[in-house]
């Protein structure tokens, strides 16, 4: 009975010696995804703006266009102040709570995606990356990568884009049945 019970107990011993590397490598690992996660706030900042300055645009530009159509001259200033009074109000308002949703899920949403896709030593590599200087001076100028890029694309397309947006206030005209003449379809400024 001695000898079965001490076979028993061996079992389990070398069971929960087995598990234990897995069970650490599984802590190491899950560490390693909450700095990842962290690692990610800058994205996640970004993303969050996005989402909430990209209604935001899209109803400045409406009100852009109808103050400029619709509002007589003396009274436009003080209109589209207004008009960047709520928008800023609406920001203010609105980004801080999208960001804190945004921390505040990431790490339940992004990190099952990255348990399933990186090993530990995937994960350790990708945090190296992101740490370093490099990657930080990238990080540093990459607004300004994106600005030249932008304004090499827009140089270069100019003048084929801006008969294809005179075409479309054409046509938007004549759908709309807007006279030729009237502002209320505004030719895009450069």
């Amino acid at each position: 009975m001695k000898i079965k019970s001490l076979a028993v107990a061996a079992a389990c011993v070398m069971g929960v010696l087995a598990v234990q590397p897995a069970l650490a490598q599984s802590a190491d690992k899950k560490a390693l995804i909450q700095k990842l996660v962290q690692l990610q706030q800058p994205g996640i900042d970004a993303m969050s703006r996005g989402l909430v300055q990209g209604p935001a645009s899209q109803l400045l530009d409406e009100a852009a266009g109808y103050i400029q159509t619709q509002v007589p001259p003396a009274q436009q200033q003080a209109m589209a102040k207004g008009v960047d009074d709520d928008v800023k109000k609406y920001m203010d308002d609105a980004l801080p709570m999208v960001r804190s949703s945004a921390t505040k899920l990431a790490p339940s949403v992004l990190g099952p995606i990255f348990e399933k896709n990186f090993t530990v030593e995937e994960l350790q590599q990708a945090i190296q990356i992101l740490e370093s200087p490099v990657q930080k001076k990238l990080q540093q100028i990459s607004p300004e990568l994106q600005q030249a890029l932008v304004d090499a694309v827009v140089k270069s397309t100019d003048a084929q884009i801006q008969p294809k947006i005179a075409n479309l206030n054409t046509s938007l005209r004549k759908r709309l049945n807007i006279p030729a003449n009237s502002p209320a379809v505004a030719a895009p400024k450069k």
